[in-house]
């Protein structure tokens, strides 16, 4: 059946239209999820849905968020766009952004008897023209034009042309380009993106936002608003005549009801009138005339009960009880009625929309919008409709307070009471009381509303690095405090190359009490993208310097810079050579009195952005408020899973720094830290891959958007590319190795575990070579091209290396294999057949072929005590007892395990083999003997690695957490623990010696120099490590055992008494587990 989405405005005459054309043929709902009426109907085969009215797409309130989801979704075939013709150049806005969804698309100009009213005259031949798709007259109101309508959907509609983007084509083709795939087209997600919506690619869209401040001088969101609003005007004035403003007598109205002095003054009488109706004579009236009535029934009701001898409890029940105690609530009825018919009157009039505009002012004072006065409004009715009215606000924030303080309003509920209490007490003045009752409740909702206001009003937090400091003296004195940043350029490379020259183009200043660094320099890659550096503080501040030079001094350093020691800045400023912030706070501080101080370092795009955000950060509780946030939004993170267990040093790692460092990771992959300069690793597929495993659980949608953009990196033969600059834009390295497409599907079945749900595999990804397949055909492309790209002995070719980079002279001739990866792709061979018998699709082929890769594995990899590592090029075996060098590797002996290919009594030999000849007190090495440098030859080296250091026998700590969850699978928990626990940094570090480790005693790097080195100890590369993601995922997913599967949680530990008891909390699937473990016996919590 045809699916036809009606759209349009609110008020634009869609659901007239909807009416008249579905009659009896519809039926009414709820949207899933939403309190928003859901409206379907069909005619002649064909289906109709009414979609909320929107003014644009832009998923803000429920009504919006229903439209732009069902359109996202695409489960319809035509778009029919109800335009108010009277109104054209707001609906034409609204068109603007449909035409970008590139679906078949009709046009209704409805109201055009109105526009004929007012002599206007709308080409529509030249409007269809212009948008390449029909564009019909008609009336829906009379009917005028819906049969043409109607005959002419029968014939289906044409697919829009695409509106212009000038002068902002680069940047939206920049934005276009940084996109991960998705549904919608890019041209759409690339505007919605630039506009603040959610559309991936977070860093590119405030990259574009920045180039659109700069370009156009207003925010991004309102400069793409004017380009729409540009295009409906130049529509407008090519295809309308006549004047759309001439008055009206409805204009004159609105002159009258919206003036800036009469308005309130004129609400407040409309509604002294209808409470005066209701309650003054009008209404007392009628309500004392239906008491006699209901008086009279009650007499002769009570005569013909006496009559009949009823019983004298009987009667009494009915004539004093029911129709004493029923009249009494009656009687006001026609009170309830008036008010009631009042409200219609004015909702129908198009005055309730009016009043939202006359009290946005006055409402704002208390933090709300003037739409929040109508479910207030609402409220005198009756409080229950009024409260669902309040989910047309567009703010979460708006919409709960508005809940809040709505039941102070009196509802018709309490109206008897005061009506009562009123004439009972005060029966002279009895209107002007239920009057004055009425505004209590008024004034009350006020009073919270501005109570939570000023509890909540702080504002958005700043794009700043806040120092806080509390200083405290045990004496009277004077201190003087010097906050210092060095400031360097913004390209490293420009700042190692040019630095000498470029300098001079930099400028460093004040703005009063704010210090300003300007980069801007010849040739500059993004200059619109580029921010002022702002440096503040909340306290006066005595002087400054922006010279590095004047501050510092010669021949010194920020050990000694010389204002410092002379306890005076000299307010400089610089205007070509080297920039700095320096600040000059003298402090008095009195005996025990502790005084605070906060330091400001940020960016904005302007100097009075600058003004702006400084002015925000020193407000009264901005610092307490921003780090409040900052701990409830980690707080809400990181309480995905936790853990109660008797090691405290691993318990801290596993709640707060494993799965923080892994965020990191998964933000940054291995492109920029203290040791990486940013300028060449980009986005790795190989690291960021994994890095998503442990986003998996706490963010799906996160994950799923990175996991896209690897996808993007794929070619159609199925290899990838080895990684990308999404932010920069520069070309990515094509380098084609063995593994990064198997990664691609061991996360992608991740994703599915978790969310329970097959849905994901449908979604549509860009390959990197042109054209679009499901994610599902992208990870079966994986498979396909390591199976087309095997050696001589059956194993996949090693090509340019496989997760081991230091093999990437293995296959220099296009012969060399890689054993490992024949694990790996065993490993995510079961995965893929797992998932396709999900799907209904055949799983033998991927179980054929991981039964004759296993087989090679036991017999051609087996060496006696291991698992061999790979075959060069002239069929040489690493990794084998006969070779001089690098005879036992890591990786094949875990892999073996986590890949079930190694027959059991060889995986035991294995491991065993590795805690022989590999383990250390500090870790696991990588391999054992370390390497020459000519090994195996000069000609063929692998490495130039000095021993024990990188890849050359240190311990790896990434490939540390695969060996751990193969003694978990292997059931000896104490092992695992032993290798778990020696590379919790805290304890690394005890080993060691603080002097010798060097690194962070709360995140792990990524090795650690080996035995073989004379500084075994010494931690390499923090932070930005794969070991991060692994490493969380073994100690949560084998060690406390807490898996996701297909059909609910599995809980499979492999613990030793030091970490039992253990208390898990994990949520999964929208539901919080309280997990108690005391053994390692298995357990599974089935959730479908």
């Amino acid at each position: 059946m045809k699916t036809i989405a009606l759209v349009g405005s609110p008020n634009c005459g869609k659901t007239t239209l909807f009416n008249a054309v579905t009659g009896l043929h519809q039926h009414v709902g709820n949207w899933a999820g939403v309190t928003v009426e859901r409206k379907e109907g069909t005619q002649n085969g064909v289906k109709w849905v009414d979609l909320p009215g929107v003014y644009a797409l832009s998923p803000y309130s429920a009504e919006e968020k229903v439209t732009i989801d069902y359109l996202s979704g695409g489960d319809y075939d035509e778009i029919l766009q109800i335009v108010d013709a009277t109104a054209l150049t707001r609906g034409l806005y609204l068109t603007h952004q449909l035409t970008q969804l590139s679906r078949p698309m009709t046009i209704a100009l409805n109201m055009m008897d109105e526009c004929r009213k007012r002599g206007i005259t709308i080409d529509t031949e030249e409007l269809s023209a212009r948008l390449g798709i029909r564009v019909l007259p008609m009336s829906a109101r009379d009917g005028t034009g819906v049969p043409e309508l109607l005959r002419a959907l029968k014939d289906g509609a044409k697919t829009p042309k695409s509106p212009p983007s000038a002068p902002y084509t680069a940047i939206i083709q920049r934005m276009k380009s940084a996109l991960p795939a998705g549904n919608l087209p890019s041209e759409f997600r690339a505007w919605k993106a630039l506009e603040g919506d959610e559309m991936g690619a977070a860093e590119a869209a405030r990259a574009g936002q920045a180039q659109l401040r700069a370009q156009s001088g207003m925010s991004a969101a309102a400069a793409l608003s004017a380009l729409r609003y540009a295009w409906a005007d130049d529509l407008c004035a090519t295809v309308r005549q006549g004047n759309p403003d001439n008055p009206t007598w409805t204009d004159a109205i609105d002159a009258l009801v919206l003036h800036p002095v009469l308005a309130l003054p004129i609400l407040a009488g409309l509604l002294a009138l209808m409470l005066s109706l209701a309650f003054g004579r009008f209404g007392s009236g009628l309500s004392d005339g239906l008491t006699n009535i209901i008086l009279m029934i009650q007499s002769a009701l009570d005569g013909v009960l006496r009559h009949w001898q009823v019983a004298e409890a009987l009667r009494r029940l009915i004539v004093e009880g029911l129709m004493t105690g029923v009249g009494s609530v009656v009687s006001f009825l026609p009170m309830l009625l008036i008010l009631f018919a009042c409200l219609s009157m004015l909702e129908d009039s198009g005055y309730m929309a009016r009043v939202a505009y006359v009290m946005n002012e006055t409402m704002s004072m208390v933090g709300l919008s003037g739409k929040a006065f109508l479910p207030m409004l609402l409220g005198f009715g009756c409080t229950v409709p009024a409260v669902m009215a309040s989910r047309a606000l567009e703010s979460r924030k708006d919409r709960l307070k508005t809940i809040l303080i709505t039941p102070f309003m009196s509802c018709s509920a309490r109206l008897p009471i005061y009506v009562l209490f009123a004439e009972l007490f005060f029966p002279d003045h009895a209107m002007l009381v239920a009057y004055s009752l009425y505004l209590v409740g008024v004034l009350m909702a006020i009073v919270i509303a501005l109570i939570v206001h000023k509890m909540t009003a702080h504002g958005e937090y700043e794009n700043a690095l806040i120092w806080n400091l509390k200083i405290k003296s045990n004496s009277d004195r004077k201190i003087t405090v010097f906050p210092y940043v060095e400031l360097g350029m913004m390209e490293f490379m420009r700042e190692l190359q040019w630095q000498c020259y470029n300098k001079h183009q930099l400028s460093c200043y004040n703005i009063g009490d704010i210090l300003v660094y300007k980069y801007g320099v010849e040739n500059q890659p993004k200059p619109e993208e580029t921010p002022l550096v702002y440096f503040a503080a909340d306290v006066p501040i005595s002087a400054f310097d922006c010279d590095r030079d004047s501050f510092v001094g010669s021949y010194r350093s920020e050990e000694n810079p010389r204002n410092a020691e002379k306890g005076n800045c000299e307010n400089s400023t610089m205007f070509g050579g080297d920039p700095c912030f320096a600040l000059q706070l003298d402090v008095e501080l009195k005996k025990d009195e502790e005084k605070e101080i906060n330091i400001f370092l940020g960016t904005a795009m302007t100097e009075e952005d600058i003004k702006k955000a400084a002015a925000h950060c020193r407000e009264k509780n901005f610092v307490q408020k921003s780090y409040n946030a900052l701990c409830e939004q980690w707080e809400e993170y990181l309480s995905h899973f936790k853990c109660e267990i008797p090691d405290k040093d691993a318990q801290t790692m596993i709640n707060i720094w494993n799965p923080y460092q892994a965020e990191r990771n998964f933000q940054f992959s291995r492109n920029i830290s203290y040791y990486a300069t940013g300028t060449f690793r980009g986005v790795g597929v190989r690291d960021t891959a994994q890095d998503i495993l442990a986003m998996i659980p706490f963010d799906l949608r996160r994950a799923k958007d990175k996991l896209n953009l690897l996808f993007t990196q794929q070619y159609k033969d199925g290899h990838c590319n080895h990684y990308c600059f999404p932010t920069e834009g520069w070309e990515p390295v094509t380098r084609v190795h063995s593994d990064n497409h198997l990664w691609l599907v061991m996360t992608c079945y991740h994703i599915i575990m978790e969310e329970g749900k097959l849905d994901y595999l449908d979604e549509k990804v860009d390959f990197y070579d042109g054209g679009s397949a499901s994610v599902w055909e992208h990870i079966k492309k994986s498979i396909d091209f390591c199976m087309k790209n095997r050696g001589e002995h059956g194993f996949p070719l090693m090509l340019a290396s496989d997760w081991n980079d230091m093999l990437y002279k293995v296959c220099t001739k296009g012969k060399g294999e890689s054993i490992w990866t024949a694990m790996q792709l065993c490993t995510v061979l079961l995965q893929i057949a797992g998932l396709a018998a999900l799907k209904g699709e055949d799983k033998q082929e991927y179980l054929d072929i991981y039964e004759e890769q296993k087989k090679l594995i036991n017999t051609t990899a087996w060496d006696g005590e291991w698992f061999r590592r790979c075959i060069t090029d002239d069929g040489t075996f690493i990794g084998t007892k006969t070779e001089p060098q690098a005879k036992i590797w890591l990786n094949t002996q875990s892999w073996a395990i986590i890949s079930g290919t190694g027959d059991r009594e060889k995986q035991l030999r294995a491991m065993d083999s590795v805690e022989e000849y590999l383990d250390t007190p500090l870790g696991i090495k990588k391999i054992d003997p370390a390497m020459e440098t000519d090994y195996p030859s000069k000609e063929v080296n692998l490495t130039m690695y000095n021993k024990g250091c990188g890849e050359n026998g240190s311990v790896f700590c990434h490939a540390n957490t695969w060996a751990i969850i193969a003694e978990c699978m292997l059931g000896r928990a104490d092992r695992a623990y032993k290798y778990y626990r020696q590379l919790l940094p805290m304890i690394a570090q005890k080993t060691a010696g603080e002097e010798r480790y060097r690194a962070e005693p709360y995140v792990y790097c990524s090795n650690i120099f080996g035995p073989e080195s004379d500084k075994f100890g010494l931690a390499n590369v923090s932070w930005l490590t794969g070991t991060a993601a692994w490493m969380y995922i073994t100690v949560t997913e084998y060690m406390l055992g807490i898996k996701p599967r297909w059909d609910g949680l599995e809980i499979s530990p492999c613990l030793p008494q030091e970490m039992l008891p253990a208390k898990v909390t994990r949520v999964f699937r929208g539901k919080t587990y309280e997990i108690e473990i005391t053994d390692n016996s298995k357990r599974f919590i089935k959730t479908v």
